[in-house]
């Protein structure tokens, strides 16, 4: 592990990891795809040249002929496992790290967030030693007020880190799910039926392209907000305080990363964070609309039970009287 960028060490082995088969896959699907592919798309030549010869097709020659060197670069790109794997896969993988380290001003966005995070255990690690250094007895403030720092700390950092992490380790993995499968979406760009789905597609790359934009422009604002903060030597518990809650702010702007992307690419995807406030809120509604449903069974079956004893009861009358 390397200590000096731990959050960097770990999307990289996730990364690694994740792209270590994805070439593989990709190849695999491309060579699957390829003879299906082939043979619908001679079929679809044939048709259109059975209108040419009937009459029946309005389209100009010229026209048709841009079309197959469009189904050329399509068929050179999509189908074909080394040029879809040396020239696709890099960039659907690697354009949303490149546009967030040019916003970051060259550096990538989980360094942006190794910096956050060893600026404030730099923090704790400073005022526990000034704490420390002093007798016991008279140590005893300056700890406690180094624990309700540390505390503060922790609640306004680790949430944001664990959440901007967990934002880039899905766009980073989803990048690489949807460049395994690209083949397939290729091959349905040849046909006008199915070109929605390659649309469809392309949202979704561009949507995991923008999270690491946006966690980039909200990391530096955490970076340059903690800085401004904590510049000076002695960190009073309200500059940690407001830092704090500058950065459970960040954490709910935070939060609104996958739906922004959602929306700038047509919906493509919408990223929610697991154990947030409306899960939770969902989690009860749904307990509670179980609870009463379960009551309303329990009422439902002791009337079905009285309907039964009054409709004994009124039989056995009749059988009585009748006999």
């Amino acid at each position: 592990m390397d200590e000096s960028a731990p959050i960097t060490w770990l999307i990289g082995e996730i990364n690694k990891i994740v792209s270590s088969g994805a070439d593989a896959a990709a190849s695999a699907i491309a060579t699957t795809v390829t003879p299906l592919a082939s043979i619908c798309f001679g079929i679809y030549i044939l048709l259109i040249c059975l209108n040419y010869m009937r009459g029946a097709e309005t389209e100009p020659v010229i026209d048709f002929g841009l079309r197959c060197a469009g189904f050329a670069v399509i068929i050179g790109l999509g189908l074909n496992a080394a040029n879809y794997t040396s020239m696709v896969i890099p960039v659907v993988t690697g354009v949303g790290s490149d546009l967030a380290s040019a916003i970051s001003g060259g550096t990538a966005t989980a360094g942006t967030l190794d910096q956050l995070a060893l600026h404030y255990f730099k923090i704790l690690d400073e005022g526990y030693d000034l704490a420390s250094n002093r007798p016991f007895p008279s140590n005893v403030g300056p700890l406690i007020i180094y624990v309700l720092k540390a505390v503060f700390i922790l609640i306004g950092l680790i949430p944001f880190l664990v959440a901007a992490t967990l934002c880039l380790i899905i766009a980073d993995v989803g990048s690489v799910m949807l460049a395994i499968v690209g083949p397939l979406y290729f091959a349905f760009l040849i046909f006008p039926a199915t070109r929605q789905y390659f649309s469809s597609w392309l949202n979704t790359a561009f949507s995991y392209a923008l999270i690491p934009i946006f966690v980039a422009v909200i990391a530096t604002i955490s970076v340059g907000l903690s800085k401004q903060m904590f510049s000076a030597n002695d960190i009073s518990f309200k500059a940690v305080f407001m830092a704090s809650m500058g950065n459970l702010t960040l954490l709910f702007l935070l939060r609104q990363v996958g739906a922004l992307a959602s929306s700038l690419s047509a919906g493509g995807i919408n990223v929610s964070m697991p154990g947030s406030a409306n899960t939770l809120r969902n989690a009860a509604q749904a307990a509670r609309l179980g609870a009463k449903g379960i009551q309303q069974g329990g009422r439902t079956a002791i009337n079905a039970g009285k309907a039964a004893g009054r409709w004994a009861e009124n039989r056995f009358n009749s059988i009585r009287k009748a006999g």
